[in-house]
């Protein structure tokens, strides 16, 4: 009742948890990360030490070792993004649609045998930059990883509608068959194997934050030999 009555008490209470949990998740990732980094040059003086004497089976269960402390290292780091994503906002600006998603991409690591087609109606749009790029970013970035395609192609739409800009990124990768697709937008959750796609599963549970944060929608639609689609309805925001 009381927060009925008094909305702005419960405003402030929400957002000191969420402070409560950032500093949280960066201390107990902190506190994660160093005997991650002992473990792992353990593993390395052990391999010395036994030098010539090191068997190929040995060999292999401190490699697996090493690769399984550097995947912990990026789920902390991706947990840490994705703690922070909210505090990392910027003031909504004018952006020129188009390039900006051609800087975005020339900014990515993109093999030159993968197909990046732009295709923009609505060639300015306010929103915080920030956000906008690093959502570009991961669903650009997660199209790249999981397109096996002997000619992968990778399609960003940006569509002009109502009260808003309609963002698609569309592959004609793996895609996949599931039962509820859209998990794969929580945390530490992929629809791909991860040890054969070395995912941490972080990258679409930080786009989803962002959209929900800017009020916004998102869908994700995936076909098994057809390839994967998310769409964003990306609200217009007001330039200060």
């Amino acid at each position: 009742m009381d927060l009925i009555n008094n909305p702005k008490d419960g405003d402030e209470r929400l957002n000191k948890l969420k402070k409560e949990f950032e500093e949280f998740v960066y201390i107990v990732s902190h506190d994660l990360k160093a005997p991650l980094r002992a473990v792992k040059n353990l593993s390395e003086w052990i391999e010395e030490d036994l030098s010539e004497d090191v068997s190929e089976d040995i060999k292999k269960n401190l490699d697996l070792l090493r690769s399984r402390t550097d995947w912990m290292n990026r789920m902390i780091d991706g947990l840490l993004d994705y703690s922070r994503i909210s505090t990392k906002t910027q003031s909504p600006r004018n952006i020129e649609v188009e390039k900006f998603i051609k800087m975005v991409v020339d900014l990515l690591d993109i093999p030159q045998n993968i197909d990046i087609v732009v295709e923009v109606t609505k060639q300015n749009f306010v929103a915080d930059h920030f956000q906008f790029k690093t959502v570009l970013e991961q669903l650009i970035q997660n199209a790249v990883k999981f397109n096996e395609n002997e000619s992968p192609k990778i399609t960003v739409k940006a569509q002009d509608v109502s009260n808003g800009l309609e963002l698609t990124v569309s592959d004609n990768g793996l895609g996949v068959e599931h039962e509820n697709p859209q998990i794969a937008f929580e945390i530490f959750k992929t629809l791909h194997g991860k040890e054969k796609m070395h995912s941490v599963g972080v990258g679409l549970s930080i786009v989803k934050k962002i959209v929900e944060n800017i009020n916004g929608k998102i869908k994700l639609e995936t076909e098994v030999g057809k390839g994967t689609s998310v769409q964003i309805f990306w609200p217009n925001a007001t330039p200060q």
